[in-house]
């Protein structure tokens, strides 16, 4: 995850740096084939990157928040899984 360091809006790293290199690559015709090779490369390894990687492709690439084009946080790990009560008291972790 990185942050909107202005509003706090979070966002999934990996997601903005894959917006970023589809558009770059659908929009920019100038582009020159070493840079849309580098492109598809990050693409294809973005499961792969560690959040210090991710941290330097969005920074390297001048990506900034989607909204507000304020500048981002550092990357920091997320756990997507998340602790919820089930059953019909509620008061049994699921």
């Amino acid at each position: 995850m990185v942050k909107d360091e202005k509003t706090g809006t979070c966002y999934r790293a990996d997601h903005l740096l894959k917006d970023f290199c589809n558009e770059k690559l659908q929009k920019d015709l100038t582009m020159s084939s070493e840079k849309a090779a580098e492109l598809k490369h990050v693409l294809a390894t973005l499961d792969d990157l560690s959040a210090e990687a991710l941290g330097a492709k969005i920074k390297e690439y001048g990506i900034t928040a989607p909204e507000t084009k304020n500048a981002l946080s550092d990357p920091y790990p997320f756990n997507l899984m998340f602790q919820t009560s089930i059953g019909p008291s509620g008061l049994s972790p699921g």
